[in-house]
Parts: C-alpha cells; structure tokens; sequence
C-alpha cells in the first residue's frame, strides 16, 4: 500500500478512496454543454460498436520468480528474485523514481537515470519475517511492495494476500452485462435527464482525449489519466453517504468531482464510446499477507476498472491515480495524478486490490 497517504475508503455501498492534497484552484467550469440539444443529435447518430460477447483473455505466461508491478511500457517496473537478492528494473518515461531501496539494504539513488533503469540490492534474510521494497519518486510519494523472508531456504518471496489471484482471476471470466435501466441511472439519475445529450458530451470529450491516438491501449491509458487530471475526490458527497447522483455521468460533467465509484463509472464511459470494452469492478482495498474471508472482512469498499485489449486484462485503477479534492468549503485543490495504477501486474494488482464483481456497462445500447 501507499506510504504517503491515508489511503482510506470508507466501508460504505459505494466509496472513494483519498490520500493526500494538493493546492487550492478555483471551481472547474461544468464540462457539459449548457444546451443540451447542442449535443442530442451526434448521439443518436452513433452506436458504441462493442460486441455483446465477452473477450477472450489469454494472458502471457509469466516468468519465474518475476514480478510486473507496472506492465505499462512508458511506465515500466519489474520486480526478480534471486536467493536474497532482488533486482528491479525497467523504464522510467513520467514516474520521475528517486529512489528504490528496501527496510534494509542500500538505497539506490535513480535521480539521474533517464529511460531505462536497473538496481540490485541485497537483502540480509534474518532481520525479520517480511520486508518491504520501496519505490520512492521525487515528488517524496512512495509506493510499497510486500516481501516474505524465508531464511531457511535463503530466499526473498512476494506477498499477496491468499486466493487474491485466483480471485481476481476468475471475476474477469464472463462478467454479466448490467440491464440497461441500471446503466441509466449511472448516466443520469433526474427522470428528465438528458442521456441523448449527456453521451453525447461523453463522446465529444472521448475524441478529444484520443485524437491522433491509434491504438486502443494509448487509448486507454489517455482515457484513465484524463480521468484522474479532472476528476476531484468529493468529500461532500463521501460524508452524505455517497447520494447515488454522484456516481453519475451527469453529475461529473457538471460538479467534476466523485468518489470511486465515479471515477470508475467515467472511465467505462470515455472507454465505451472508442469501441474498448472496459468492464466495472466492485471489491475491497487490502493489506498484508491474509486469506481471501479474513481480507474481505475487514478491509474497506472500493471501485475500479479492467480492460481486455488484444486478449490481455488491463487493470486500471483511476481513482487512486488521482491526487485532486473537492473540499468541504466548496473550493477544489488540484493535487496532479500518478502512473503506478494503470496496467498494474495482477500479483502486485492483488496486493491491495480484491474484486468481489464484475459487469459491463453498455452506455450506448441505450440510444438504439
């Protein structure tokens, strides 16, 4: 989990996650158009062009004692074990790493690396059961990756919480399609709203993210950052219980500000209207080395996405990518966005992430 923050959701029917600040800056402008009409007739000229059935997923089949953290290849970190030595390595385009060290070892000091990075440290296997490797970036965030100790057989081993792989795994195995009068309600939740409209905002803002863009995996990776970059983390909206407007569309394109749930709803959304079929996951945070009942138990509601492009699951997660709140006085503080939480690898995925369910929202079955 993040050192950095408070990294809390609250255990709620639908959450958000927050875990920082950033500075003060004036309200956003309502994305949607102020005329409606403006925008009706583009939507009702267009179809979403997803298929009904679900994607086959064929994942590559992971090397041993290899690690993705991050599997992006603008953004990439893996993570290789050998007795007690662990080497990390990959490319480094906008994470900005300072540092990777571990509890104990040598830090290595990655300030002046550009591109393509690789360290070594060697860890002492008798300091104690588990050890934590840390990624430290210049802005001072720092993300953290759980180790086991196993000092009979000399060797460093991750941790993941058990059945969170197999988990995780298998809610990605033909997920439901949510009935469309439930979709409607995470568009607009006014009897009178607009979906016509409200869609086709969504659309305009989709080609704008993706213009010159030719692949779906650029793409998505657009998509997820725009998300993060303007949509705040609404306190407000959290302390009322989360009101079940605020996890709409419309919402968003008026107050830009959500919790989780928003967050993951905007990114279906952006996604659907370029043809990739991003599916919407509700599950828990988690930490530290627990079964799958005992981590359900206790850890806190939580609400992201996942992707299949080309056959492979895209974990992608825009909500904890997002430093931004809208605050309790009304004023918004724009703290960035971080890359560690799209394409993450589905063991270091796991560390912290359980999926309890899957659908997909077909935003635009609705205008047929």
């Amino acid at each position: 989990m993040r050192l950095f923050a408070a990294v809390m959701c609250a255990v709620v029917i639908l959450a958000g996650c927050d875990y920082g600040s950033g500075d003060s800056v004036s309200a956003p402008s309502p994305i949607i158009s102020s005329n409606p009409e403006s925008v009706s007739s583009t939507a009702e000229s267009t179809e979403s062009g997803i298929s009904s059935e679900p994607p086959v997923i064929s994942e590559p089949i992971e090397q041993t004692n290899v690690f993705n953290l991050i599997r992006d290849p603008r953004n990439e970190v893996n993570i290789r074990f050998d007795g007690n030595k662990v080497t990390v390595y990959g490319n480094d385009t906008d994470l900005d790493i300072q540092w990777i060290t571990a509890d104990y070892g040598k830090p290595f000091d990655l300030s002046d690396s550009m591109g393509e990075f690789s360290c070594e440290l060697e860890l002492p296997l008798n300091k104690g059961e588990f050890v934590n490797l840390y990624i430290i970036k210049a802005s001072g965030l720092s993300y953290s990756y759980r180790m086991k100790c196993n000092a009979s057989e000399k060797s460093l081993s991750f941790v993941v919480p058990m059945g969170a792989v197999q988990q995780n795994t298998e809610v990605t195995e033909n997920p439901p399609i949510l009935a469309p009068a439930l979709v409607k309600r995470y568009v607009t939740t006014k009897e009178n709203g607009d979906v016509n409209a409200i869609l086709g905002k969504i659309r305009e803002i989709s080609d704008e993210i993706c213009e010159g863009l030719d692949s779906d995996y650029d793409k998505l990776r657009a998509i997820s950052r725009w998300v993060s970059d303007n949509i705040y983390y609404d306190y407000p909206a959290h302390d009322a219980g989360i009101p079940e407007e605020c996890l709409s569309l419309e919402y968003m394109l008026d107050k830009h500000s959500s919790v989780c749930g928003g967050y993951a709803n905007m990114t279906s959304a952006l996604c659907a209207a370029q043809g990739i079929k991003c599916y919407n996951i509700k599950g828990h945070a988690l930490q530290g080395e627990a079964t799958y009942d005992e981590a359900h138990g206790s850890a806190a509601y939580h609400e992201w996405n996942y992707a299949v492009i080309d056959g492979r699951v895209i974990w992608v997660d825009s909500g904890w990518n997002s430093y931004n709140y809208f605050r309790y006085d009304g004023t918004y503080d724009y703290g960035g966005i971080g890359y560690e939480y799209f394409d993450i690898g589905i063991e270091a995925f796991s560390q912290n992430h359980m999926c309890d369910s899957a659908e997909y929202r077909d935003f635009y079955k609705l205008l047929e």
